[in-house]
């Protein structure tokens, strides 16, 4: 058992997906107690663990995955209840908390559960079906995450990068308040995409926090909705297979989810570039903010097509006590 004097810190305050600003994922210990409250929502799973320690009662607060990524894996709500008594390991808070992100359950009759690195269990009947119709349908399907790339190299004005250093994940993230990301962040997360091809404008669907950018395929398409918005305004335009993507207006504070300030003069380009055989797609990004940085800095993600991925809804909720 992981025995420590660490500070409590409310429980009410969600999870987000910064986890390596709150984790250290080279430290793993152990808990074992009783579950006293159970929150199976997005975007993370949290419980709280009751424990005794040297004779001490304490209460752990621990995290896991999204409710998406352990369906995804298999895993659903039944897996625990409240007053089970189980075992937890997984990464120790980085700020001296009483915190736990969780890799591995063993449950009250002794069976381990991996939460983490299991085998995505994907619709049989929806891939059977796609794989039948035979019909790629180039850039307008279901795209799940195949790598993130490099992490953007950001070269900071002083001013930019002294204000990320009064950034506190624990209480300036707009996630701990179910609000979702703007560009460029909202790219850059681990669930599915889909593009929908809609004539004048294609919608593209991020299944993270039911996220929803509108691409508008002409100059003139939207302009009366071109207000300053999380995700901007967007214009594309096709250069080959390669669809293109120009956007501005863009009112979100942060450029990711580790404080990286950003203001209204950003503007970001952006190339989703198709593989020869139509399966994997090539997402870069060039983002300007003079206020923010002293050049262009650049963005990558893959994706790849996998016959039965589907999206999901997200639905953000907060915990109740």
């Amino acid at each position: 058992m992981f025995l420590s004097l660490m500070v409590f810190i409310s429980f009410n305050l969600p999870a987000h997906h910064a986890t390596s600003a709150l984790y250290d994922f080279e430290t793993i210990g152990n808990i074992e107690g009783e579950v006293t409250f159970l929150f199976w929502r997005n975007p993370h799973v949290r419980f709280k663990v009751r424990s005794i320690e040297n004779g001490q009662e304490h209460i752990w607060e621990v995290e896991s995955g999204s409710v998406n990524s352990l369906q995804r894996s298999g895993i659903e709500s039944s897996l625990i209840e409240v007053g089970d008594q189980i075992k937890v390991e997984g990464r120790m808070s980085r700020l001296g908390r009483r915190q736990m992100y969780a890799n591995a359950l063993t449950l009250p009759g002794g069976e381990e559960i991996r939460l983490s690195g299991r085998s995505r269990i994907l619709d049989s009947a929806a891939a059977s079906a796609e794989e039948g119709n035979g019909q790629l349908r180039g850039l307008f399907r279901v795209w799940q995450l195949e790598g993130y790339g490099d992490l953007p190299d950001f070269a900071l004005t002083p001013a930019a990068a002294a204000a990320r250093e009064t950034y506190d994940p624990l209480t300036d993230d707009p996630a701990l308040s179910c609000v979702p990301p703007g560009l460029p962040s909202a790219m850059r997360n681990p669930y599915p995409l889909e593009f929908i091809d809609q004539g004048a404008s294609i919608a593209l669907y991020l299944e993270e926090w039911d996220g929803l950018r509108t691409i508008h395929m002409s100059s003139q398409d939207g302009e009366e909705e071109s207000l300053p918005a999380p995700m901007g305004y967007s214009v594309g335009h096709w250069e080959g297979t390669v669809l293109v993507v120009n956007t501005n207006q863009i009112s979100y504070p942060y450029a990711d989810d580790l404080g990286t300030p950003q203001s209204a003069a950003v503007n970001i380009v952006e190339h989703f570039t198709l593989s020869e055989n139509d399966t994997r797609l090539h997402w870069t990004a060039l983002v300007t903010d003079p206020e923010t940085y002293t050049g262009t800095t650049f963005w990558e993600m893959f994706w790849k097509y996998t016959p039965g991925e589907q999206r999901k809804p997200y639905n953000c909720s907060l915990p109740e006590e």
